[in-house]
């Protein structure tokens, strides 16, 4: 039977990472992946693992080897299905493609109402050190919230005319800026003044990532 340690151990070397580039994408330090690996932290932090499993593409409950517990849990209390809408650019904006079909995705990870979440592919690098190029991102749809908030920090879909891109958003008091986060240095941050910003629209928020096997 898998223990956590295992499964973080597992699941890094499935991605080709050494500890500390685990370490970088999660932002601890290589002794606290080390640390995990072996199974001594007894409790890890809810942020942490909340982050580690988004790096990974995998469910909270699956990176702590819940799912190996004698628990059965119905189908239809543990995945959901959400619309998905085709690729977004993790890179420059470039047109999305319209919703086809629809995916699962634990139920567990929403925190509100299925019907305002939808499911993106990224498509590019520019959000590699968060979100690699085809791993899938299931978004807060801001269309259908009744009040949609997003801070500084936050991972955004924006939309120019017909075009979209994901990026990690930043504002000052007269400029946003949306910032890539990759390996790649031909990345531009791309900034705006509040004004001209207002102009895009934010479609939404990223709120879990992952990978389809």
């Amino acid at each position: 039977m898998e223990t956590m340690g295992d499964r973080i151990k597992r699941l890094r070397f499935e991605n080709n990472w050494t500890q500390e580039e685990l370490g970088n994408r999660v932002g601890l330090k290589r002794a606290a992946i080390n640390k995990y690996e072996k199974g001594n932290v007894e409790n890890m932090r809810r942020s942490v693992v909340e982050k580690m499993s988004s790096v990974f593409g995998v469910s909270p409950s699956y990176l702590m080897a819940l799912d190996d517990k004698n628990v059965t849990i119905p189908e239809s209390d543990n995945e959901i299905n959400l619309s998905y809408y085709g690729t977004v650019a993790a890179g420059n904006f470039e047109e999305s493609a319209t919703a086809y079909d629809q995916m699962k995705i634990p139920a567990t990870i929403l925190k509100g109402d299925p019907k305002k979440y939808f499911i993106l592919k990224a498509n590019g690098d520019s959000m590699n050190k968060v979100i690699a190029n085809g791993h899938y991102v299931v978004v807060e749809n801001f269309v259908k919230s009744d009040d949609p908030i997003f801070t500084s920090n936050d991972i955004v879909i924006v939309r120019n005319g017909s075009d979209y891109t994901m990026k990690r958003v930043r504002k000052t008091d007269k400029m946003v800026h949306l910032e890539p986060e990759s390996y790649i240095d031909e990345f531009e941050t791309q900034s705006f003044p509040i004004d001209d910003f207002n102009e895009l629209q934010i479609i939404g928020k990223v709120v879990y990532s992952f990978k389809q096997f």
